[in-house]
């Protein structure tokens, strides 16, 4: 396995990481300059056989709200890119997220779409991927991971603001239904405790108000903004920002955020550039199992057909005449991200035919040993000499080709991806 690599591309120097098992180990802080520039290309040499992810941290990136018809596969990509150039000409890093469905009978779809809106800045840093030919799995938006962070933290709300502070600024991002529609950074004039708070403040503050001028919220609605800091800050917060019924402010201690992501090294203080780096590696894959028990311990929740296809059971239910009864429960919201997940696995499955049982079949055959996690598999007690297949939650390497006439596969449920 390629050993993996984390850079976060502020607005005055990149640095370089090396994670492992939740905690980030410093490797170096590059410059803006040739001489930097420089600098780099040497440790991508030096590190040709990693795996790197870019964390961008910058203030040249374009937020656009827009609404397309329903579409699917080559036909909403083609929309999709058409739209980004648009709206984004000329710029080489651009996205689109769904933000969900209208509630019309055309289904339209509403995005978001992104972009770093200054590809002169990053085209040093890309060139040196280029020539250096080293794996380059992506560049990321820091505030595209605001979302994660709350989910992460089991925080929902309608509308709130992110505030964080990263290389000596301040990121401000306004979420809607944990989606991320807006976000800015601004220069960080007083990084002293006091001057932190009272930055908090005023670009809370600021923001509120420019989205009430766009109509974004209502001018008396009220809006949540939630502060990742350091417990050492937590007093001058305390002090400068004050509430009102507009405006509330809520503490998130970074320190115990770290402890819920997974981070062991927390941050040292209020700048929390390694929290975020640290969500792109600390997901977890969880599927809805057939029989569970609620995190209350209350109550057993059996699935009978969790085995059985989507379609078989909606053909049943028919055959049954079972009532369809209208409901907001878990699960039946048009916008949820499982809703997201779906779409996706259908679109694959029609393209290519068969994978999603595959991947069904997959989750009923897991092998430790051939996974990452310490807690499954004894890694470290693995020894030259020891037989894969007898250890516990072991097995071979390669298993043996078995020809059969026909395939057996079982029929598809569907589950969910669960990044909290």
């Amino acid at each position: 396995m390629r050993a993996r690599r984390l850079l976060f591309l502020g607005l005055h120097q990149l640095t370089a990481y090396h994670w492992q098992g939740g905690t980030l180990h410093d490797e170096g802080h590059f410059t803006i300059g040739p001489e930097g520039y420089a600098e780099f290309a040497a440790y991508l040499r030096h590190h040709s056989g990693c795996t790197f992810m870019l964390l961008a941290n910058v203030a040249e990136e374009g937020y656009q709200p827009e609404t397309i018809p329903y579409l699917q596969g080559r036909d909403r990509q083609a929309v999709i890119e058409r739209k980004l150039g648009q709206y984004f000409f000329g710029a080489s890093l651009a996205c689109a997220k769904s933000l969900g469905y209208e509630k019309n009978k055309r289904k339209d779809e509403r995005l978001l779409l992104t972009a770093l809106t200054n590809p002169a800045f990053f085209a040093p840093w890309l060139a040196a991927f280029a020539e250096a030919q080293v794996a380059l799995a992506g560049v990321y938006s820091l505030a595209q991971l605001a979302p994660l962070l709350l989910r992460r933290l089991k925080i929902a709300e309608p509308r709130c603001l992110v505030l964080s502070v990263q290389d000596q600024s301040i990121r401000q991002s306004y979420l809607e239904n944990g989606e991320l529609h807006f976000s800015r950074l601004t220069p960080l004039q007083n990084s002293s405790q006091a001057g932190i708070a009272q930055a908090f403040a005023s670009e809370a503050g600021k923001l509120q108000q420019y989205l009430t001028s766009q109509r974004l919220i209502g001018r008396d609605q009220a809006l949540t903004a939630y502060v990742l800091a350091h417990a050492g800050t937590h007093k001058a917060i305390a002090t400068s920002c004050i509430g009102t019924p507009q405006l509330n402010f809520v503490v998130i201690d970074s320190t115990d955020a770290a402890r819920r992501t997974g981070l062991k090294t927390p941050p040292p203080n209020s700048f929390s550039d390694t929290l975020f780096l640290n969500l792109l590696f600390g997901g977890k894959l969880k599927a809805m199992p057939p029989k569970l028990v609620t995190d209350d311990g209350a109550h057993v929740v059996i699935r009978p057909l969790a085995y059985c296809g989507e379609n078989d059971v909606a053909k049943f239910a028919r055959g049954m005449e079972f009532p369809i009864i209208p409901c907001n429960l878990c699960g039946s919201q048009k916008n949820l991200q499982r809703q997201k997940i779906r779409e996706m696995m259908a679109d694959w499955d029609q393209r290519y035919p068969g994978r999603t049982e595959s991947v069904f079949t997959a989750l009923q055959n897991i092998v430790p040993s051939h996974l990452a996690d310490n807690n499954l598999f004894d890694f470290k007690g693995l020894r030259v000499g020891n037989a894969l297949d007898e250890m516990d939650g072991g097995d071979i390497v390669f298993d043996e080709p078995q020809l059969a006439d026909k395939a057996t596969l079982p029929s598809f449920g569907t589950f969910n991806l669960v990044s909290a």
